[in-house]
C-alpha cells in the first residue's frame, strides 16, 4: 500500500495509487483537525479496503466520502464504506444504482447539486 501524503498549514492530503491489478486509480483522503473526507473509492474491493484501512488508522471520523463522477473505478469500492454519508451529484446516483451500488440505495446519500450547497461550501463544513 502507498499512499503520498502532502502536509498544510491546516489539513492533508493522503493520495492512494492502486497497484497495477487495479488499474492505477486514485482514492484521497482529506485531512482536517477533526474528521477525514474520503475522494472516490476505488475499482477494486481490496484497493479500497486499503483506503479504508489507512483512514481508521488516522483515528479519525469519516464525516464523508465524495464521489466524483459515475465511472465504475470512482464508486465500486463504496460497499467498503457503507457506513458513512455518500455524497455524490443527482446525476451520478442513477448510473451508481442501475450497475449495482446497493450504497445508492442508502437513505444516507445526499445529493449536492442544483438548489443545494456546492461542494466547497460542504468541504468548508469540516473544520478546517
Amino acid at each position: 500500500m502507498v499512499f503520498i501524503h502532502k502536509k498544510f498549514s491546516n489539513f492533508s492530503i493522503h493520495s492512494y495509487t492502486a497497484p497495477e491489478k487495479g488499474y492505477h486509480v486514485n482514492s484521497h483522503i482529506i485531512e482536517t483537525k477533526n474528521n477525514l473526507v474520503i475522494i472516490d473509492t476505488q475499482f477494486l474491493v481490496k484497493s479500497a479496503e486499503e483506503v479504508f484501512q489507512f483512514a481508521k488508522s488516522l483515528n479519525k471520523k469519516i464525516a464523508r466520502v465524495i464521489v466524483t463522477h459515475a465511472h465504475p473505478d470512482h464508486w465500486f469500492g463504496n460497499s467498503i464504506f457503507a457506513n458513512c454519508d455518500i455524497y455524490r451529484k443527482r446525476a451520478v446516483k442513477a448510473p451508481c444504482f442501475s450497475y449495482g451500488d446497493e450504497t445508492a440505495q442508502k437513505k444516507t446519500i445526499v445529493h449536492i447539486g442544483l438548489g443545494q450547497r456546492p461542494l466547497q461550501e460542504t468541504l468548508l463544513d469540516l473544520n478546517f
